[in-house]
């Protein structure tokens, strides 16, 4: 019997970890948790289980094969979490976790920690009742935050280690706190940091002021010309290798989808905006998208300095579709900063080359998955798109070549990535009890060659 208090207590402490992987005055706290992570494994009954060195920070990695000829789920997740920033808009600590109501609040709460430890939970229930029916791996990245950092090499290099039938992430959201969703697709990923640079150094505004360029101003400029008049992205070529969606689905997407009212009332903003002639769900599903993500240009400090800025730097970050290349974004981009740019010096910085994907919900592990959410939820998934990115989704998938069941139990006003992060506990529960219902629907399903044949791409 696994008591709920404990396993709360154990969430709390795994969400005690300041795992900010974007933060290397943070690699001792990365380490820490992983660690935790290993000595758990061990405790629920998986010998199995280490660390394994990346070009980043470390994965884990455990299993328990009971019989090769059964079918083997891998479980991924991430331990890592996004900054805490700004500290000053938490109503608690980032990285203590508080239980008020029906949620627990603190960074990683939802992304993915508390995600992630369903399917431990899940797999420990089966095993302490001995009844666990097939074979497990858990794959759990600490750089998922930072665009999942030497894991394609590490998936290329241990294809035989990780060699399983399926592969099941909670990294995702449902349609609403009571219906739960599969998701098909997710968006593909291109962060990009400009520099530009008017001159030599800052400068007296009051005796520069008026003849010398201003880098603030010529950033804000060039943000300025990304967007065309009706809210789409200029950059000439972006929009080449969109695919264009049919009328019958986005009739499905309608249908399926979330509504705008509910999008508008998740983020609590005062007005929408974006791309004309598309809704609020297929604005950030079907479309791509380009979004500031920080600026910063002059004096920053408490009062004033009276000085015209030589440099200035944006933080962009592209959402792509179907068909889209990271690759092919950053050369359009750099073409278009070039030509926009005449009078600055620019530099560049990219990360996060990760590809959209779309699996197919043809196969039977998704049937698996639907099944089990409709059995504890009592209420049928939604089939939704994602505009978010899973970077390890694209390797898994394509490397692997296997199918990808994109389970998520999260809401999208958990504030993931902002203050307050929170997990809404009777989810958290009901998670664990539909991977344990998807576990023994993958069981009953004994047509293994049939299974590992099914389509996906």
């Amino acid at each position: 019997m696994i008591s709920a208090q404990k396993t709360l207590n154990e969430l709390s402490e795994l969400i005690g970890f300041a795992s900010v992987s974007s933060n290397d005055t943070q690699a001792q706290a990365i380490y820490n948790c992983a660690e935790w992570l290993v000595n758990h494994f061990k405790y629920i009954g998986i010998e199995h289980a280490g660390l394994y060195k990346t070009s980043s920070h470390p994965v884990v990695f455990a299993h328990h094969i009971i019989d090769p000829a059964l079918p083997t789920i891998l479980f991924y997740g991430h331990y890592d979490v996004q900054p805490a920033d700004p500290v000053n808009k938490w109503h608690t600590r980032p990285f203590k976790a508080v239980i008020k109501g029906e949620y627990i609040y603190g960074r990683g709460a939802s992304d993915d920690k508390g995600q992630m430890f369903i399917h431990i939970k899940a797999v420990e229930k089966l095993l302490r009742q001995k009844q666990l029916p097939v074979n497990v791996k858990f794959l759990i990245e600490g750089a998922e935050e930072i665009g999942s950092l030497g894991l394609k090499d590490f998936i290329t290099i241990n294809k035989n280690l990780l060699h399983c039938d399926a592969v099941v992430v909670s990294d995702t959201k449902m349609v609403s706190l009571k219906k739960p969703a599969i998701t098909y697709s997710l968006r593909g990923s291109l962060n990009a940091e400009l520099f530009i640079s008017t001159g030599k150094k800052d400068l007296h505004s009051g005796t520069f002021g008026g003849y010398v360029p201003n880098a603030a101003i010529e950033l804000s400029k060039f943000i300025n010309k990304l967007y065309n008049s009706d809210h789409s992205i200029a950059i000439t070529g972006f929009y080449d290798d969109v695919e264009k969606v049919s009328d019958e689905k986005r009739r499905f997407i309608k249908v399926n989808g979330v509504s705008d009212e509910k999008l508008l009332n998740d983020a609590e903003v005062f007005t929408a905006w974006g791309e004309k002639n598309y809704s609020l769900h297929e604005r950030s599903t079907i479309r791509p998208s380009l979004s500031v993500t920080g600026i910063t240009s002059g004096f920053q400090g408490k009062g004033v300095k009276n000085v015209i800025p030589s440099v200035a730097s944006v933080k962009l970050n592209f959402r792509l579709v179907h068909n889209q290349k990271p690759e092919a974004v950053k050369r359009l981009f750099d073409d278009y900063a070039r030509r926009m740019l005449t009078n600055t010096t620019v530099k560049t910085v990219y990360s996060s080359f990760n590809n959209p994907v779309t699996v197919a919900v043809s196969s039977p592990y998704i049937k698996a998955a639907a099944t089990a959410c409709e059995n504890v939820f009592k209420n049928k998934p939604g089939f939704i798109q994602n505009g978010g990115t899973i970077g390890a989704v694209d390797y898994l998938n394509s490397i692997l070549k296997v199918p990808v069941v994109l389970m998520g139990f999260a809401q999208a006003s958990d504030n993931m990535h902002a203050p307050d992060e929170k997990f809404y506990l009777p989810n958290f529960f009901r998670g664990i009890d539909t991977i344990i219902k998807f576990i023994q629907n993958v069981a009953l399903l004994n047509n293994k060659k049939h299974l590992h044949e099914a389509a996906y791409y």
